[in-house]
């Protein structure tokens, strides 16, 4: 398990999620409303850093 939370474009939110999880959510990266994810740690124990992954 990864102790990160991911956003989608679609608002969609997964927390602690497995290894492969993170490949899979970019790879549907480019259907209508799902262009993009914002990646962070989880818990953020009060910082938060955001990443946004877009394709190319």
């Amino acid at each position: 398990m990864l102790d990160v939370k991911v956003e989608t474009e679609n608002r969609q939110t997964h927390t602690r999620i497995s290894t492969q999880a993170p490949s899979d959510l970019v790879h549907r990266i480019g259907g209508e409303g799902d262009r993009f994810l914002v990646v962070q740690r989880w818990p953020s124990g009060g910082r938060s850093r955001r990443h946004l992954v877009r394709p190319g």
